[in-house]
């Protein structure tokens, strides 16, 4: 797996692992901050990692057959910019 990958998995396993204290504690101020400040953090990196194995993986899907690649003067920006709007 690629390190893109394991960013994904990894923002989504700390966003979880802060979500759920809270339930369990629901009187804790330190559970319900945890809960509401780790998405800050884990948004913008799980967001990036994924439109980084998106783009990573249109190799994949080229050679596969299954769809044409970009257009000729696609750039890696504009794809991560429309993928991020989407």
């Amino acid at each position: 797996a690629t390190l893109a990958a394991k960013l994904v998995i990894l923002a989504w396993a700390v966003t979880e692992c802060a979500r759920y204290p809270m339930f369990l504690l629901p009187t804790s101020a330190v559970a319900r901050t945890v809960r509401y400040v780790a998405p800050v953090a884990t948004f913008p990196l799980g967001a990036g990692a994924e439109a980084a194995c998106a783009y990573l993986s249109l190799d994949l899907l080229a050679a596969s057959g299954a769809r044409e690649r970009p257009a000729k003067g696609w750039r890696v920006w504009n794809f991560m910019a429309a993928v991020l709007a989407s």
